[in-house]
This record gives structure tokens, sequence and C-alpha cells, in this order.
């Protein structure tokens, strides 16, 4: 498991670019943006999660992309992000909660 959180006074453009898994996506009054991802190690090193101005990026490196899909593994993305934050997702196969 990773957790990360970075300063984020205003609303965010959270982009989410993973193989397969589950994302929740949920709203906080915090002046804070915190991610959380959870699987398997190999997936989880896999990933990066950077913020760059306003946009907040977690994704998965592409190099073994399909390979991460066809194992039937996946990668759980939990990201609490200020209101009124965008979200861009983009997935080969994924559960995804929106919440706020």
């Amino acid at each position: 498991m990773s957790e990360q959180h970075f300063p984020t006074p205003r609303p965010v453009r959270l982009a989410i670019r993973i193989a397969s898994g589950a994302i929740t996506v949920m709203n906080t009054d915090s002046q804070e943006s915190r991610v959380t991802l959870d699987g398997p190690q190999k997936l989880v090193d896999s990933a990066s999660v950077e913020l760059v101005g306003d946009r907040l990026v977690v994704e998965q490196r592409r190099k073994s992309f399909m390979g991460f899909f066809e194992s039937g593994e996946s990668l759980q993305v939990t990201a609490h992000v200020p209101a009124r934050s965008t979200v861009e997702i983009a997935t080969a196969s994924a559960e995804a909660t929106l919440e706020g």
C-alpha cells in the first residue's frame, strides 16, 4: 500500500489512468489531496502519483499495461480531493465510484 498527500488549497484536475481495478474518488473539505494505492506490490510500484500545478495524476506505467490486465490482478485507487475538482478516468476495466 502507498499513500501520498499533497497541499491543494484549490480544486484540482484529477487524472487516473490504470489498466484495471477499483477507483474511488471523494470530495473533502480539507486543503489537502490524498491518494492511496493498494493491491499487489508490483502494481503499486508500477504506478506514479504526482501533482503538477493544479493537475493531480495517478498513472500506471505503460511498459506492461496489457500484462497487468491479462494477469487478473488489479489496483485499487482511492483519492480524496477538494470540492469542485474535476476527474478524468482512463482504464481498460475498472469500477469507479465518485462521491460528491
